[in-house]
């Protein structure tokens, strides 16, 4: 027969707890309680081991082979007789006012974590919602000590309370560090103003969008740091005049022509240098139909070239290159373009030569938006930034640590 402390060791329970079994209603439940021993009164602080009285209380505990685990804890009440002080034992399995267990409650914060909603984990732990959002309204994340020397800024659309958030990441180390709840220029202003000029003169890089609005909050918060144009929105620029032109020259084709060139648009946008020897037999065909299309396809090309570039003077050089066959062309479609690429060279150059982009603020704001979809939206900001944080910042290391407190 198993001993107290071999039970103790399955169930992961400490070792004080004397476990015993009841049936109440044809239902087997846990029964713990723990031994007598000598209390310290917490109002005359002397010593006692009178016993008043006993009571139970049905608890929750973590899941059991994926089934609801309760508990009934037989909880003894000491009487102070110096004082008359009535005052229960110190438990380290629950604590005082909760109906959940230590282990159970942490174990549903490292569920948190996951994307998924406040239903799905309530019932993956057997209990209510309400229990789950009342304890993950637990966690509060404060607003940032200090700031990296990298930061990446971003806008998604979150529609709780302002229709546009901001995300705030240390693009370096993967972590995001605040998420604000509007994207006003006022608003950015006072956040990062909070910060004191030693702190925010540490700051080096801010990667970012080509948003005016950003551009001048950051410029005037942080005036010694360097903004670096995102590259994927610099290219983007480029992806959407060849489309256009794609799309004209396509509209002009007949019906059974047309069927020919559809997904050549993943073929026309590839850059290339990384084209199959069957692609490019097909590309080839298709530039034949057209001298613009052809001409664009040109253009793009370069552009690639000018975002592959290794040094600033090679930069400089194919970026002036890429100017004047636009101006030779006389493609619209590219020419109203420059005008942004002139007013961004610092910031595009920056970003080619020192490599450092956006693309982990981009993938946190599409895991937003899965977490939104299947959440069919928050109403509450203050939830809503908690929720994303802890999903954020949801380490391997992290989370392995949380469950090991929620099974210790």
């Amino acid at each position: 027969m198993l001993c107290n402390y071999s039970i103790n060791k399955v169930l992961g329970l400490p070792d004080i707890f004397l476990v015993q079994e009841k049936i109440i209603n044809n239902n087997s439940y846990l029964y713990l309680s723990l031994p007598q021993k000598t209390h310290i009164c917490p109002q005359c602080h002397k010593e006692t081991s009178r016993i008043h009285d006993y009571r139970e209380q049905i608890i929750l505990d973590i899941p059991i082979r994926l089934e609801e685990t309760t508990i009934i804890m037989k909880k003894r009440r000491y009487l102070c007789p110096h004082c008359g002080k009535k005052f229960y034992e110190d438990n380290p399995l629950v604590n005082r006012y909760k109906r959940q267990t230590n282990r159970c409650r942490l174990h549903i914060l490292a569920s948190l974590t996951d994307i998924k909603t406040i239903n799905q984990i309530a019932d993956e732990h057997y209990t209510t919602s309400g229990i789950v959002s009342r304890i993950m309204k637990e966690l509060n994340y404060p607003k940032p000590a200090t700031l990296p020397p990298v930061i990446a800024i971003d806008e998604f659309r979150g529609n709780v309370g302002e229709k546009f958030q901001c995300i705030v990441a240390d693009p370096q180390h993967k972590t995001v560090l605040d998420i604000l709840p509007t994207r006003k220029t006022e608003d950015l202003h006072a956040y990062f103003n909070q910060y004191s000029k030693k702190i925010r003169k540490k700051v080096r890089y801010i990667v970012m969008d080509l948003s005016p609005a950003f551009y001048s909050v950051l410029h005037s918060c942080f005036p010694k740091a360097k903004i670096i144009a995102d590259k994927f929105h610099v290219v983007r620029l480029i992806v959407w005049a060849m489309e256009n032109v794609r799309k004209e020259v396509q509209k002009k084709f007949h019906k059974n022509r047309r069927v020919s060139f559809k997904r050549s648009k993943y073929l026309l946008l590839k850059h290339q240098d990384l084209l199959t020897d069957e692609e490019k037999d097909q590309l080839a065909i298709m530039l034949q139909t057209s001298d613009k299309l052809r001409n664009a396809y040109r253009l793009k090309e370069l552009f690639y070239d000018v975002m592959d570039s290794k040094t600033a003077f090679q930069f400089s050089v194919r970026y002036q290159w890429f100017k004047h066959e636009v101006e030779y062309l006389e493609m619209k479609e590219f020419q109203k373009h420059i005008q942004t690429l002139d007013k961004w060279y610092k910031a595009i150059k920056s970003g080619v030569i020192i490599g450092i982009t956006n693309g982990f603020v981009e993938g946190c704001n599409n895991r937003t938006k899965v977490l939104k979809r299947i959440c069919y939206g928050f109403r509450n900001f203050k939830i809503f930034r908690n929720r994303l944080l802890c999903i954020a910042n949801n380490t391997t290391a992290k989370k392995k640590r949380r469950l090991q407190l929620a099974i210790s």
